[in-house]
């Protein structure tokens, strides 16, 4: 049997797993806090009023300001200091447990399939079904 090419795979993979990620707000840290690094953007005081950036490369925290440096269009690096007390919240890039969860789930329970009816021949609904132990009452 033919091993799929990794480059297929990556290719088909790598959209599916970048779906678990999603930027949120986030409530500015508390002095002592840790501060997140993988910052995207910031809320402004404003109402609804927030700068996202398509790439951070760099993020430097001080006592009263927060420097983003990064691209804000593509092919345009921009670094832009915001004090902290103009911003309500920064934007935060992280992984969605629930998104991971069903695409994972979503891998394994169509690898299972594709098992079953490779191994069995048949492709009626109870072929899965079968496959997979279910406790008995």
């Amino acid at each position: 049997m033919r091993k799929p090419r990794r480059g297929l795979v990556m290719t088909v993979g790598i959209p599916f797993l970048m779906g678990c990620f999603h930027v949120t707000p986030r409530a500015l840290p508390e002095p002592g806090e840790p501060r997140p690094t993988a910052v995207r953007g910031v809320v402004l005081a404003g109402p609804n009023e927030h700068v996202q950036f398509t790439r951070v490369d760099r993020v430097e925290w001080t006592d009263s300001t927060l420097v983003l440096t990064g691209e804000m269009a593509p092919g345009t690096a921009v670094t832009r200091s915001y004090r902290l007390d103009s911003l309500s919240g920064v934007l935060v890039r992280e992984m969605d447990a629930n998104r991971a969860s069903i695409i994972i789930g979503g891998v394994i329970v169509g690898g299972i399939a594709v098992a079953a009816l490779l191994i069995t021949g048949k492709g009626d609904g109870t072929t899965v079904v079968n496959l997979i132990p279910l406790p008995r009452h």
